[in-house]
């Protein structure tokens, strides 16, 4: 299926002033996207990544994580970039390559990053799928009045820390300090809340940090 130029511009131009907006190169992305993804769980991922109220930018982020389109060392090789085997181990452990499934889910420095969310969320913290069904998973734990606003909240602010964390290692030349990756999230992701679908809770920082979810689910 191949959509005329007309039709894509109508899309890209479909809010009603006519003018440039996020939310009218998002409804374009998602309509070509939809073209080429077959797979429906990782649709329902991307849609629902969206609607939580988070920066822009760490949406590009989740959208790119999702996909698996991250420049990670693993897909940078993929391209012809890298061509040295001694520059594909992950930065963390150095015991795997860096693709973004070990990245994110499957380094046992990040495994012990989502046992400490996992525990301060009350969750099991037996999860063992990764990307988009990691995401999801994630989202179906958290029951709130505001829905996908806060779903994955979280999700994203760990999963931004560890990618921020990961850069300033290869271009800062910070160490691999796991110490205060975990106090890092929840001061991140309570700026979120804090500063978005929270700012009317009433609730302030010692009740985020003692019981995140008793916040998201009263907002």
């Amino acid at each position: 299926m191949v959509r005329s130029d007309t039709a894509d511009r109508r899309r890209w131009n479909s809010e009603s002033s006519g003018m440039f907006s996020i939310k009218s190169v998002h409804l374009f992305l998602q309509s070509r996207l939809e073209l080429f993804i077959t797979e429906p769980g990782l649709l329902d991922a991307l849609h629902k990544l969206w609607k939580n109220d988070i920066p822009s930018k760490v949406g590009v982020f989740g959208w790119r994580l999702l996909l698996d389109k991250l420049p990670t060392r693993a897909a940078l090789a993929s391209k012809g970039i890298l061509s040295n085997y001694h520059d594909l181990p992950c930065v963390f452990c150095f015991q795997a390559v860096e693709d973004i499934n070990h990245l994110f889910f499957s380094c046992y420095k990040v495994l012990d990053v989502w046992r400490q969310v996992y525990s301060w969320m009350g969750f099991d913290p037996n999860c063992l799928v990764v990307g988009w069904k990691h995401f999801l998973t994630f989202g179906s734990l958290v029951k709130s009045k505001k829905g996908m606003k806060v779903k994955h909240l979280v999700w994203l602010a760990t999963t931004w820390c560890l990618w921020r964390m990961r850069n300033n290692i290869l271009f800062r030349g910070d160490v691999a300090d796991f110490s205060g990756v975990f106090d890092h999230i929840k001061f991140i992701s309570w700026l979120w809340f804090s500063g978005r679908a929270g700012r009317n809770s009433g609730y302030v920082y010692p009740n985020w940090c003692i019981d995140p979810l008793c916040c998201l689910q009263n907002i």
